[in-house]
């Protein structure tokens, strides 16, 4: 299994190196529309690849459930969320074993956050950007992003990210079932991706050494919490990886033998706050 995750992790690494060196010499030579949509094209077919590869070679197994809170939101700094996290596993509460964690790509390089970043840092229009080319092109393949079917509904859609990125900027960063509290009919509706608003917060799973990857839901959120710099946001954890849990196990029974990974994140790491306190009693 370690020669497997070795090679998916190298062939991740030159894939994603030989994109942004690519996207850097044509965007260096004035290319400016091109770039984003060839690198969708490019990064689709890359994933493809690594779903067949993840498919075809057993890399996850389920290990039950995690003895943390499942909805107990954790404060997390946003710089900590170093990367998104492709496919499986996205359940909340689980546990998890495998080479699973390697399914990734630092956070600075999606779609969503570059576009983020060339929006508000940069000053570039929505139309400029990456994500909006992609789902320009999907509409013109007959897809309705975001349930957009035509142009002036995706401008209308990414102006509400404007509007998002204001009111985070000027109100502070909220939690769903804050925002329910103030407007439960305007927050159910918005809510697209979970069975309960409650559960639409931005998520996270956490890897074999602790380091953590955004999943599922909040995206354009964490994007924004970057972008602004913000000191912490709450994150729901989805799912945590079995070396991962063992830190926690060990925390309860102090039975596990890895010392290294437990010097590292004990005193700091948020996951990890609920135990220290409890032993602190």
């Amino acid at each position: 299994m370690s020669s497997i995750k070795s090679q998916l992790r190298s062939y991740m690494s030159k894939t994603h190196n030989t994109l942004k060196k690519y996207n850097h010499i044509l965007i260096h030579e004035g290319v400016t529309i091109a770039p984003p949509l060839i690198h969708y094209k490019i990064k689709r077919h890359i994933n493809n690849k690594i779903r067949k590869f993840l498919d075809e070679n057993k890399y996850l197994e389920w290990k039950g459930e995690s003895d943390a809170n499942p909805m107990k939101l954790i404060e997390v700094k946003p710089c900590d969320i170093e990367y998104y996290h492709y496919d499986q596993p996205r359940k909340i509460g689980k546990v998890a074993s495998g080479y699973w964690d390697t399914n990734r790509i630092p956070f600075k390089y999606h779609s969503i956050y570059r576009s983020f970043d060339l929006r508000f840092n940069q000053g570039y229009d929505w139309n400029e950007t990456p994500q909006f080319i992609e789902h320009k092109h999907k509409i013109s393949n007959g897809e309705a992003p975001r349930g957009c079917n035509t142009l002036s509904q995706l401008n209308a859609h990414f102006h509400n990210y404007d509007l998002l990125y204001e009111k985070i900027k000027k109100n502070g960063y909220k939690t769903q079932r804050e925002l329910f509290s103030e407007k439960p009919k305007e927050t159910t509706r918005l809510n697209n991706d979970t069975s309960h608003p409650f559960s639409n917060e931005i998520g996270v799973n956490i890897y074999s050494n602790g380091s953590m990857g955004k999943k599922s839901t909040g995206t354009h959120r964490l994007a924004i919490a970057k972008i602004l710099d913000l000191k912490k946001i709450p994150v729901l954890v989805r799912t945590r990886h079995a070396d991962w849990q063992n830190v926690r196990d060990y925390l309860r029974s102090n039975t596990y033998s890895n010392q290294k990974i437990i010097h590292n994140h004990i005193h700091t790491h948020p996951d990890l706050q609920d135990l220290l306190k409890n032993q602190r009693k």
